[in-house]
Formats: C-alpha cells, sequence, structure tokens
C-alpha cells in the first residue's frame, strides 16, 4: 500500500485570512460531538471562546453524534475573527479543530493498492495551482509508513466489495481513466468522448457480471487511444449549441445555482451563438501559456467524482456522465465569463465577488465547482436531470461535450 496523489499536493496551503472564497462563509460545517467537548474542557479556554462554543453548535439533522456550526445573519462562522483566522485555532492550536475544518480541501481514496491523496477545487488557492502549473496533475507515488484510516476516505468494505464486484477493480479503473485524460496527444474532448464509450461498455461487463472480463476491456479500450480513424470521427461531431445550452443552463439554474451563462444570451432569453463562438475564441486567447488548465481541471475531476464507481447505485455511464456533465458546465461558464471585457460578479455565501482577466477562470471555476462537487444530492440530481432527458448514450454526451 502506498500514497498517490497529483504532484502539487504536498505544496499546497491554506492562506487563511488572504483567500478570496474563505470556506469559513455559508458552507455546512460539521463537527463531532467529543469534538466540540474537547473544545469546551481544553484547560487553557477562555471564558469568552467558552461561551462562544456554548451556543454556535446546533444538532445536525441528517447525522447521528454531530452537530453543525449555526452560522450568523451573514453566513458567517462565528468563529472566524475579522481578518478571516479561526478563534479556536488562534487561542487553543491547530489541534483542537475539527477533522473537516482540518482536512478540507483535501480529500482521499482507498482502492486495491494504494491511498489517492487530492485536493478539491473549490478551494481558490487549488485552481490557481491547477492554472498555472502544466505538471500538477501528475501522479506520483509516496510510501505509506503506517496504515491510515480516514473518516471522509472513498473506501470500500469487504461487504460492499462482495455485493458490488466491481469495486474489486476501482483502482484500475481510475488508472485507465487518468492515462486517458493525461494523454496530451489526444484533445480533453475528445478523451471525453473516448471515455464516454468505454463507460458504456463497461455498463454492460457489470450489467452481466462478468467482472472479470474488466482488465482485458481496459486493454482494448487503451489501443482505441490513438486509433486515428475514431478520432478524426470524434473530431468530426458537429457542435449543437443550443441543445448545449439548454441542458446545461437547465443543470446550472436548477443545481448549481451560481453562473453568468446570461452573458450568452440575446434578448429574447436564448442562446447567441456569435456570442457563444466570440466567448470561446477569447477563452483559447486567455488560456494561452495555460492550455492546460482544462486539462487539469478533468484530471482533477476524476478524482473528485471518484470516477467511475462513486455511486454503487449507479451504473459505470451515469457515474461517468455526473463528471462529463460537471466538466462542461465549468467550461460553458468560462466560455459566457470570456464572452465580455467587463468583470464578472459572484453572489456567494452572502458576499459578493468580482473578478477581470485571468481571475474570471480560476474564481469562477472554484465557486461552480463548490456548487456541484460538495454535495451528493445535487450529484445524484444531476444524474436525474440526465435520465429524464434521455442522454443516456455516448452520442447525446458526445454533443454535451462538443
Amino acid at each position: 500500500m502506498y500514497y498517490r496523489q497529483p504532484r502539487y499536493y504536498d505544496d499546497f496551503h491554506c492562506v487563511g485570512g488572504e483567500c478570496s472564497e474563505n470556506c469559513c462563509y455559508g458552507w455546512r460545517i460539521d463537527w463531532k460531538k467529543d469534538e466540540v467537548e474537547k473544545v469546551k474542557n481544553a484547560p487553557n479556554i477562555s471564558p469568552e471562546l467558552k461561551a462562544l462554543v456554548e451556543k454556535s453548535f446546533i444538532p445536525n439533522e441528517t447525522i447521528k453524534d454531530q452537530l453543525r456550526i449555526e452560522f450568523d445573519e451573514r453566513g458567517k462562522c462565528p468563529f472566524q475573527t475579522d481578518e478571516g483566522l479561526c478563534k479556536i485555532q488562534r487561542e487553543l492550536g491547530a489541534e483542537y479543530l475539527s477533522y473537516v475544518c482540518t482536512i478540507y480541501p483535501r480529500g482521499n481514496m482507498l482502492t486495491e493498492n494504494a491511498l489517492y491523496r487530492y485536493c478539491f477545487m473549490s478551494c481558490p488557492e487549488v485552481t490557481k495551482r491547477l492554472f498555472n502549473d502544466e505538471n500538477a496533475m501528475d501522479f506520483i507515488n509516496l510510501s505509506m509508513k503506517k496504515d491510515v484510516v480516514s473518516r471522509f476516505s472513498v473506501s470500500d468494505s469487504e461487504k460492499k466489495r462482495k455485493e458490488y464486484p466491481e469495486l474489486n477493480y476501482r483502482g484500475l479503473l481510475l488508472e485507465f481513466y487518468y492515462d486517458l485524460f493525461l494523454d496530451k496527444k489526444i484533445s480533453v474532448e475528445a478523451a471525453m468522448i473516448l471515455g464516454a464509450l468505454a463507460a458504456q461498455k463497461l455498463t454492460e461487463i457489470v450489467a452481466l457480471k462478468e467482472y472479470g472480463r474488466i482488465p482485458d476491456a481496459l486493454k482494448s479500450f487503451r489501443k482505441q487511444f490513438h486509433n486515428g480513424a475514431q478520432l478524426r470521427s470524434i473530431e468530426n461531431i458537429k457542435p449543437n449549441y443550443h441543445l448545449k445550452f439548454a441542458f446545461l443552463t437547465q443543470i446550472i439554474e436548477e443545481v448549481v445555482e451560481n453562473g453568468v451563462t446570461v452573458l450568452l444570451r440575446d434578448e429574447t432569453g436564448t442562446l447567441n451563438v456569435d456570442l457563444y463562438n466570440e466567448g470561446e475564441r477569447r477563452l483559447n486567447e486567455t488560456l494561452k501559456g495555460h492550455e492546460f488548465f482544462l486539462r487539469n481541471i478533468a484530471l482533477d475531476l476524476l478524482l473528485e467524482f471518484a470516477v467511475p464507481l462513486k455511486f454503487t447505485d449507479k451504473t459505470v455511464f451515469e457515474n461517468y456522465s455526473l463528471f462529463a456533465v460537471a466538466f462542461s458546465c465549468l467550461k460553458l461558464n468560462m466560455i459566457a465569463a470570456c464572452s465580455t471585457d467587463k468583470g464578472i460578479n459572484f453572489r456567494t455565501s452572502g458576499q459578493i465577488f468580482t473578478y477581470h482577466g485571468e481571475d474570471k477562470l480560476v474564481g469562477m471555476s472554484a465557486i461552480i465547482s463548490r456548487g456541484i462537487c460538495q454535495s451528493e444530492e445535487k450529484e445524484k440530481s444531476i444524474i436525474r436531470i440526465l435520465n429524464d432527458n434521455k442522454f443516456t448514450t455516448p452520442a447525446y454526451l458526445a454533443l454535451l461535450v462538443k
């Protein structure tokens, strides 16, 4: 067993009060009851902090033995100072923070051979690294000195593996998709479509309970990575702007609840293809020298969504489609943001953020990611909307991606 992680992972650090979208605003922050008791009973706690702890936690309605912080009227954590720092950490030390406060934005996933570690790009400092470092998402391996168990790992119990035998191939499947999107000879959009074709076939294999075929199937799929005829066929797929725009804006408005696609609408409220094309041209201009940004986003999302086996009650193709739609929503918002020379405003957690230039792509991607990737309820809503609209084949997914 070993750690497998993106190259930037160990260099990441929280910037605290300097953060443009502080995670102490607006998010539900869960604490276990014993974590709260540890703070209240700290030997050096001041009467003021103890009183604040006593009144700032309320029961978590959905998770037993957990509490959550009750935010103030501005959607702000009551333990946050005006400088954006934590009163608990400042007075008692980081060891008194909850697991949630300590671990974010880090995540991890336990597979049959490795513990994958990554960061959520809903943190703008993570997104900056994806924007500025071409090799940020290259994997490196590190030895693990001892067994590590994390409360929030994607981890499969022996009982779960017996019920869903495809989980025995979680690491193998993830590596297949990671290699596909890491391959710079294939465009991100073409990789997205090749991945959908593979996900469809894998869904059929799992439905037939022929799990032992998965390794050989992946070897066969790898041979298609550089199949010239197939890649040309994929590249020649004509985009359907109106279908893509209508569906993705439905996702953004119903699920993400934050976006700037209105910038691509004309006075009648419908998509203006000229604005779209101009936004795409400007996006490509903005990404000069950072062309790898979209690829880094796709690679990070693969880890965040545990592609292609996040939800065991969904098919491989449905899980993969969630990932593809999330990426497409992010890219559509980038195109919209670049369609205007003006700065763009986002209202989130009671605050308004204004972004200009390259910061549009970094800050906006973090906010859109926050709306999609941090809620299983929202993620399952995306899969439901896909099924409701009959977007259940690689052909339909290709129209959203192109």
